[in-house]
């Protein structure tokens, strides 16, 4: 009779410790908060980057790049037209630009004109004809390109100027890849993902260290202001420029 009244005191203290200790739910992503946006005259608008007072961005079906002001309406566009465009970048060192042709996973550069100066194959083995490379960043420090894959595999390669793979880190965090930015302040990279509808602030290696909720659909292009909390994506499916703050 002891022994079963212990046995029920023992049970009782464990529902009592189990109930005192429930996990907690892992805090919710914290979402950008929009204010505003424009339409832009670019079908399917793809990759976004800084240039000269605005922005440059590539039309994914037309395979032309396009000079934005920054309410999204097109100045110029460049010479250069591709096929199956993608991300877009610029050196700050001498305004050249480096687009990506996804079909071929080449990376291609130009001159601030448009005109091809060379190009180079990003090789690794790609399971799907549809998913190739998808966004392309400058590492403002040395010089380096940061690619990354859309999905299966989901890579981040970091690349000399002149095609040699560096360092590769495969990613995890989102469902897919579809722009990149390297943010030179605090020396971060900031992945945005169109499927999972999220901003992620990375470190070099493509490590998560916080995610935001972007709330859009068919996010293709970044640009991260940090000196002024603001954010600006391109939206494929609506051809708009976005401008949110954190």
């Amino acid at each position: 009779m002891k022994q079963t009244r212990f046995n029920i005191y023992i049970i009782l203290f464990s529902v009592i410790i189990m109930s005192s200790c429930k996990k907690e739910n892992p805090p919710a992503e914290p979402s950008l908060k929009l204010r505003t946006s424009h339409k832009i005259n670019v079908q399917e608008a793809s990759g976004l980057a800084l240039y000269k007072d605005g922005f440059l961005t590539v039309s994914d079906s037309l395979g032309k790049i396009y000079l934005l002001d920054s309410t999204g309406i097109v100045t110029d566009s460049l010479a250069y037209e591709g096929d199956d465009l993608e991300g877009v970048t610029v050196s700050t060192a001498n305004s050249g630009i480096f687009v990506i042709e996804e079909n071929t996973d080449e990376v291609v550069s130009l001159d601030s004109t448009g005109l091809e100066t060379g190009r180079f194959k990003v090789d690794y083995a790609r399971q799907f004809a549809k998913h190739g490379i998808e966004g392309i960043t400058m590492n403002t420090e040395n010089g380096h390109l940061f690619v990354v894959s859309e999905k299966w595999p989901s890579i981040l390669f970091e690349i000399s100027l002149d095609g040699q793979v560096i360092e590769t880190h495969n990613l995890s965090f989102a469902q897919d890849y579809s722009s990149i930015f390297y943010e030179p302040i605090n020396k971060n990279l900031w992945i945005l993902s169109d499927e999972s509808k999220s901003l992620t602030k990375c470190t070099l290696a493509g490590n998560p260290i916080k995610t935001y909720k972007t709330g859009i659909d068919k996010g293709e292009g970044v640009v991260v202001d940090i000196l002024n909390a603001k954010v600006y994506i391109v939206t494929d499916a609506e051809s708009s420029l976005y401008t949110f703050t954190f």
